[in-house]
């Protein structure tokens, strides 16, 4: 457990009660300066830190809602330890309703400090844009005070809510690295059950790697601080849903219980549907579009489907099925969700499935490298589910 939290940002601890500040994030060219809404709750009693964030992709929406539903009086009474909340970390993307604002190179969710051995984590990096540089100076803040940590993320079109599990990778010329890995990857297994929503593993290592996934926040915390982390994906994006996020929230609580930060049983997951967790499974974007056409999905989140099963007819511009009208499963999965754009392109994935997971859990960083990278080549091979 770290040292008690006393402040962050502008925001100032009390035990006993909820505090709100802001946390100065990065400046513009005309002056003007983001700053991010931050939240503590600490408990009257001593106990973890769980940091939840929300709002890094302007688009999705539901994960400042969790927060806010979360953080409560009732909770701060019965809190051991201190929750830091902060649902608005790309305040001009939720402004604009962007995924990636105008002013951001990149995917926000993909500039956090890298964790691979031999990376440096400099703010003077003349590469880094000021919102990176604020970034890392928000993951120095989080690694200082946060024992666990839950980021919030909408997925998409008629999507579970699920929870992923990353790949735990180690640097194998440290002592003990491997160890330390099958520590970290029992710790967030069990918070991912502790969550209680669907889990679902991250893509293979190498591929992970190559998406840059290692880089979002809670991976780059997950792997490069080894503080138990994960990334919730609470659904379709749009306005919130009232079952989903309470679903969240009664996870988020049953979290913290495991945790010891709550007393009391865990609240069942009600109102969503979950995925039973006695097989390992891994997240997928394999089947896409044969060629370009208009796609109509028959399928939505939690649907179980078989190889061979109609997932999507498919039309040309003027309304004629494309060879038998039909895209089919190449595999048995489980549906994690569908494209938003029906207009597909030959490289659009057309549904998200969820398959059985055989890459491994752990792998050092040179093994992840020299692995395939492929999400396509087996799919037809795996087992059934």
């Amino acid at each position: 457990m770290k040292r008690v939290v006393r402040g962050i940002g502008s925001a100032v601890a009390e035990p006993g009660r909820t505090v709100y500040g802001e946390w100065r994030g990065w400046p513009y060219a005309d002056g003007a300066v983001e700053s991010l809404p931050l939240i503590i709750a600490q408990g009257r009693s001593p106990g973890p830190c769980l940091w939840l964030t929300a709002g890094i992709h302007g688009d999705e929406q539901s994960g400042p809602a969790v927060l806010y539903q979360l953080v409560s009086e009732d909770l701060v009474r019965d809190l051991k330890g201190t929750v830091v909340a902060m649902p608005a970390l790309s305040p001009l993307g939720l402004r604009s309703h962007r995924h990636i604002p105008d002013h951001v190179r990149k995917n926000p969710n993909r500039v956090w400090p890298d964790p691979r051995p031999g990376t440096t984590q400099d703010e003077d990096d003349p590469d880094r844009t000021s919102m990176e540089a604020a970034y890392l100076r928000l993951f120095r803040d989080i690694v200082e005070t946060a024992d666990l940590l839950i980021d919030f993320h909408n997925a998409w079109p008629r999507s579970l809510s699920f929870a992923l599990r990353d790949r735990i990778l180690f640097d194998h010329r440290q002592i003990d690295a491997a160890l330390r890995a099958e520590t970290l990857a029992r710790r967030q297994d069990e918070m991912l059950q502790a969550y209680g929503h669907t889990i679902v593993g991250e893509f293979p290592p190498r591929r992970y790697l190559e998406e840059g996934l290692h880089r979002s926040l809670s991976a780059s915390v997950l792997l490069g601080a080894g503080i138990p982390a994960f990334t919730a994906e609470l659904g379709p994006g749009g306005p919130p849903s009232d079952s989903v996020v309470a679903a969240a929230v009664a996870g988020t609580r049953n979290v913290m219980r495991w945790a010891g930060m709550l007393n009391g049983p865990s609240e069942p997951i009600v109102g969503i549907p979950v995925v039973d967790g006695e097989r390992r499974l891994r997240r997928t974007r394999a089947l896409k579009a044969p060629e370009p056409c208009i796609v109509r999905h028959v399928v939505s989140g939690g649907d179980h489907v078989a190889r061979g099963d109609v997932v999507a007819s498919i039309r040309d511009a003027w309304g004629r099925p494309l060879g038998d009208g039909t895209m089919r499963s190449p595999c048995d999965g489980i549906v994690l969700g569908v494209c938003e754009n029906v207009y597909c392109d030959i490289s659009t994935t057309v549904v998200y499935l969820a398959i059985e997971d055989d890459a491994p859990r752990i792998a050092a960083y040179e093994d992840a490298s020299r692995a395939s990278s492929s999400d396509v080549n087996h799919l037809a091979s795996t087992a059934p589910l």
